[in-house]
């Protein structure tokens, strides 16, 4: 029985074993390209939901972290009731305000 393995093997060209062998590289070269070249994320993609506001009494802001990292100080605008708070946005209320998260 091992010769008829053997036979069956020698008929297969040895072309067709290296181009098999030469597609076999170039599919995982280019399937290693890919993976390492992919495009990046947002950053604001990456960063998940953490909060939402549930109630808001007085007078409360938010600034957002990823408004516009330019700018030194940060845009605040006035906290509206589910307005969702990520990883990095800052709330302040003035004297006498509340807000619950």
């Amino acid at each position: 029985m091992p010769r008829r393995s053997s036979n069956k093997l020698s008929r297969i060209s040895p072309q067709i074993i290296i181009i098999g062998a030469l597609l076999a590289i170039v599919a995982a070269a280019g399937l290693a390209l890919m993976l390492t070249k992919s495009e990046p994320e947002t950053s604001a993609a990456l960063v998940p939901r953490a909060a939402r506001v549930e109630r808001v009494e007085g007078e409360v802001g938010i600034a957002r972290a990823f408004a516009d990292e330019r700018e030194s100080e940060p845009a605040w605008t006035d906290a509206t009731i589910n307005a969702p708070l990520t990883v990095g946005d800052r709330i302040y209320a003035k004297d006498g305000s509340r807000a619950t998260l």
